[in-house]
């Protein structure tokens, strides 16, 4: 995971978090969770993206002049320690 990268990197680099530096996370994994700090994360549903991403794509094969659309994914903020400023 990235943000455990970026977690690794900062403590090499002696950079204290959240302290020195705020480090958020997406997909909420378990290790978000094992990690400390906690790290502060977006819980975004993966089955419902991948639905959503595999429904557009059927769809474009079959009708390949489709006008291209605009979808979102919702997702929900899960505080963590890895945040200086906790106002989200």
């Amino acid at each position: 995971e990235l943000a455990l990268s970026a977690v690794g990197a900062a403590f090499d680099s002696g950079w204290k978090i959240p302290d020195d530096i705020s480090v958020v996370s997406y997909g909420r994994t378990p290790l978000s969770g094992a990690v400390r700090p906690t790290l502060a994360t977006y819980d975004i549903d993966w089955k419902r993206t991948a639905d959503m991403l595999a429904s557009v794509t059927l769809k474009r094969l079959e009708n390949p002049e489709m006008p291209f659309q605009q979808m979102s994914v919702t997702a929900e903020f899960v505080p963590g320690n890895s945040l200086k400023n906790k106002t989200v």
